[in-house]
């Protein structure tokens, strides 16, 4: 009877190896650090890891790890089981998606149609999704046009790009509306943690405090920031400008973080 229950044992840690996937740390800072046997070992970007490992992130620090197409992201203090993670990712993307589907109206709302943005004419022809915008780098509405572009064109990268420039460039609430439009580009390119460090020290009092909030809780929630979601989301749920869609989408995070939460 013990034999057979050792065999058993011996089966199911082998089905488990099995499963485990390989894991490449694509973006590390900070203090990360995953468990070999009883000691923990730093990670640097480059390593491999595989999906049974458990890692270490500490405060203010940044993980993230890809296999493939997956990618999982960690942007708050604390200990994680990588193969829990990558379990969750399915569902995250989905609820991630339909946010940023609703967010995405915001990028460009009151962005300037009237400025002339110059397109390189044998770049156009014939491979649009190639074309070269030739602007003024000083002009933060021709930069801000320019990301607009790249966005149709769902080049989110160089989008990101053009939006970084333009809030550099503008002053008041045109760079909360660049920096939100960078923000929300990053996200739509699969960089989550880039998201979420443009988001963070944007002005929870400007105009874009609702989206910003939204859009920040809905990542922070994807990277294991649920104490950062419900903090952000209790904030701007006491925003008098917050109704409609967005106050039952922000009532939704809240209950969601509320979820995360209690099964710590």
């Amino acid at each position: 009877m013990k034999r057979s229950i050792v065999f058993i044992l011996l089966a199911v840690c082998a089905v488990a190896i099995a499963q485990a996937i390989p894991l490449t740390a694509s973006w590390i800072e900070g203090e990360v650090t995953v468990r070999v046997g009883s000691a923990w070992r730093a990670v640097e970007p480059g390593d491999k890891v595989d999906s049974a490992s458990i890692l270490k992130v500490g405060l203010g620090s940044f993980a993230e790890f890809t296999s493939g197409a997956r990618k999982i992201a960690v942007s708050a203090e604390g200990t994680y089981n990588l193969d829990t993670l990558l379990s969750a990712s399915g569902a995250q993307e989905l609820k991630r998606s339909g946010v940023m589907d609703k967010m995405g109206k915001m990028v460009g709302k009151q962005a300037p149609r009237s400025t002339v943005v110059a397109g390189v004419r044998g770049d156009f022809e014939g491979a649009p999704e190639k074309t070269t915008w030739a602007v003024d780098d000083d002009d933060p509405d021709a930069l801000a046009q320019e990301g607009q572009e790249f966005i149709t064109q769902k080049r989110y990268v160089d989008a990101a790009r053009s939006f970084g420039k333009a809030a550099e460039e503008a002053l008041g609430d045109k760079r909360e509306e660049y920096r939100y439009a960078q923000a929300w580009s990053l996200a739509a390119g699969d960089n989550a943690i880039g998201a979420i460090k443009v988001l963070r020290p944007m002005s929870s009092k400007s105009i874009y405090a609702i989206p910003r909030a939204i859009l920040l809780a809905r990542l922070s929630l994807d990277t294991g920031a649920n104490r950062d979601a419900a903090a952000i989301l209790d904030e701007i749920s006491r925003n008098p400008s917050l109704v409609g869609e967005d106050a039952a989408l922000v009532k939704e995070l809240s209950e969601e973080a509320r979820l995360a939460l209690s099964k710590k």
